[in-house]
C-alpha cells in the first residue's frame, strides 16, 4: 500500500483529529456528485514543468491531469530519491 494510502486509512480509522496529527488538516471536499475527505494539495507550479506533465499526461493516455501527477509522484518516491545541497537552493527559489 502506498505511504499516501496508509495515511489515508489512518485518517478513515482515527478519524480527522487523529488524523491531523498523523498528515496534517484533512477537510470534506464537496466535489460534483460526493463529498470526500482526502487531502487536497495546491502548489504553485513552472509553466515548462506543467507543459511536462500535460506531455507526459496525454501521451500515457491517463484519464486527467490529476491522475498522472499522482502516478508520477507515487513511481517518485518509490524511486528512494536522495536531496542534494543544490535541489535545496532550488527549492527555496519557488
Amino acid at each position: 500500500m502506498p505511504l499516501f494510502e496508509a495515511r489515508f486509512e489512518k485518517v478513515l480509522q482515527y478519524g480527522s483529529n487523529e488524523a491531523q496529527r498523523e498528515v496534517g488538516p484533512v477537510k470534506e471536499i464537496r466535489t460534483k456528485n460526493s463529498m470526500t475527505t482526502k487531502p487536497l494539495i495546491n502548489f504553485i507550479i513552472d509553466p515548462m514543468l506543467l507543459k511536462r506533465i500535460d506531455d507526459f499526461w496525454h501521451k500515457q493516455r491517463f484519464p486527467n491531469r490529476a491522475a498522472a501527477i499522482k502516478w508520477l509522484l507515487d513511481w517518485a518516491l518509490r524511486q528512494d530519491p536522495k536531496p542534494t545541497a543544490e535541489h535545496e537552493k532550488k527549492g527555496a527559489k519557488t
